[in-house]
């Protein structure tokens, strides 16, 4: 593999990482001097494929082509080429929708959760939601053949139209066009990245066989060339480009069936995935947020693997950047994996001053003030986080423990309010009753007139303790089969 910075021939062990590359500094006829471009600390010896699943679907009629993939932290997008179709999983391969775009090509995910989409058809970038809804389109007029498209730290959309041979950076929510910035170094450009490291934009140049590395105001820093060989370890021609946290770039070397890697500076490092580890014509190269390589084949399958060995104690560098609690919560992320999360719906009704607020903000575990508590006037809705066990083998509570947790405050709440209205003034008790109400205002006449509709109020208020078993089992079963619905 020849380089305009770095120079490697055949007999490279693809492994080992050891390679000698002649170096230049970038746009100037300087002498050569010897760089080592080795990560050993970083990679692993052998990739791990961890997980994989098809993107094709039953309905699909013909031979499916990934052409671009993007991954967020809850979906993995996937642009089928063949069937003019973007088509959304989960991580684990569940199928969700899919939209359609005419000619798609590549595609780019946000952290506010909208999709770019470059559509050659239609010769723009086609924004939507990621949950599938069209929000706008950016780019019509200026784009002629939009391949890759990325976004850099800004969040600004960058796309790279081959025809024209330039970038097209766009702001993300207006589509204004911000930037353009000339590719004639290249022959065919094709997709596009930006290093989280140092922002330096990658284009993967198809026709030229060749990876360029730009500054991010779009000066020619590096060139690494990668001319077809006699044997399998000349890497021959790159397709789709990405970068991790610690600067290095990878590639989609399809014909030799393989992920390879380069410094930051464009020097050849090792193939990091080959067909020896399953990979078959890899087209789509990303990073998943927890630091995964996930690979989409032009056959359709995707694969993810674990390429690097991150000790407890070694962050990336963008991490390391960060706060020490940064860092302790992002290492906990990495060992803990995911956590399931399940939901329950708790709904409170009752007439006009029967002490909803109240029973609401003790199952908050607030404080009620009768004087600064208003009277709600309307609907009031609270999420809370419960951190108790629901349905786990380590809770120490098996079962509903949320049904368990809201009867067991009603009847502390209760037996409260039970308490505060028992003593009547003048000594009188009023025992709660089933009787109507007509009867507990004759008991209560003594009382001045101005007090009666007080009592009544306390009357009612009262019933809710005699009735409370019932209320709570009640309760109970009416949870427990919202939860089994949930599931």
């Amino acid at each position: 593999m020849e380089a305009m910075l770095g120079q490697s021939r055949r007999g490279v062990n693809p492994r080992s990482g050891q390679v000698t590359v002649q170096t230049q500094p970038p746009l100037a006829e300087q002498e050569t001097n010897t760089t080592s471009a080795t990560h050993p600390h970083v990679f692993l010896e052998k990739a791990e494929c961890v997980h994989s699943f098809s993107a094709v679907k039953q309905t699909d009629e013909r031979r499916i082509g990934i052409y671009g993939l993007a991954v967020d932290k809850e979906h993995l997008f996937i642009v089928d080429n063949e069937h003019d179709r973007t088509k959304v999983f989960t991580h684990k391969g569940q199928f969700k929708f899919d939209i359609e775009v005419k000619i798609p090509y590549d595609v780019a995910v946000s952290q506010t959760g909208h999709l770019y989409i470059t559509s050659r058809g239609d010769r723009c970038v086609q924004v939507y939601s990621t949950r599938g809804q069209q929000v706008t389109t950016m780019g019509q007029g200026l784009l002629e053949d939009p391949r890759g498209i990325t976004l850099n730290r800004k969040g600004h959309v960058m796309v790279c139209d081959m025809r024209k041979k330039s970038i097209f950076t766009f702001h993300a929510d207006s589509g204004q066009l911000l930037n353009t910035i000339s590719l004639s170094m290249c022959e065919e450009p094709e997709y596009i990245t930006v290093s989280s490291l140092n922002e330096n934009i990658v284009i993967q140049d198809w026709l030229g066989q060749c990876v360029h590395v730009l500054s991010p105001t779009g000066d020619h820093l590096y060139q690494c060339f990668t001319r077809e060989g006699s044997g399998d370890l000349e890497p021959r021609l790159p397709h789709g480009v990405c970068t991790d946290s610690y600067g290095h770039i990878f590639y989609a070397d399809m014909d030799n069936h393989s992920i390879v890697a380069l410094s930051p500076k464009g020097q050849f490092i090792r193939y990091i995935v080959t067909k020896d580890d399953g990979l078959k014509n890899p087209n789509s190269v990303e990073i998943n947020p927890a630091g995964q390589m996930v690979v989409g084949e032009r056959n359709g399958a995707v694969k993810k693997f674990k390429y690097v060995q991150q000790k407890e104690d070694q962050f990336s560098e963008e991490i390391n950047r960060q706060d020490p609690l940064l860092q302790e919560a992002y290492q906990g992320a990495c060992k803990d994996g995911f956590e399931r999360v399940k939901r329950a719906r708790v709904m409170l009704l009752g007439h006009y001053g029967a002490g909803k607020t109240r029973l609401r903000k003790r199952l908050l575990g607030q404080e009620y003030d009768e004087e600064k508590d208003p009277i709600t006037n309307g609907i009031e809705t609270d999420y809370v986080l419960v951190k108790e066990g629901w349905n786990s083998d380590e809770a120490e509570c098996h079962g509903p423990a949320i049904s368990h947790l809201l009867a067991v405050n009603t009847r502390k709440i209760h037996e409260e309010i039970r308490a505060s209205h028992a003593e009547l003034k003048g000594g009188q008790v009023v025992e709660a009753t089933n009787a109507p109400t007509s009867e507990k205002v004759e008991k209560s006449s003594s009382k001045p007139p101005e007090k009666q509709s007080g009592v009544i109020q306390e009357e009612i208020i009262t019933v809710a303790p005699k009735l409370e078993d019932e209320i709570t089992s009640s309760t109970e079963r009416h949870i427990l089969v919202s939860q089994e619905k949930e599931r």
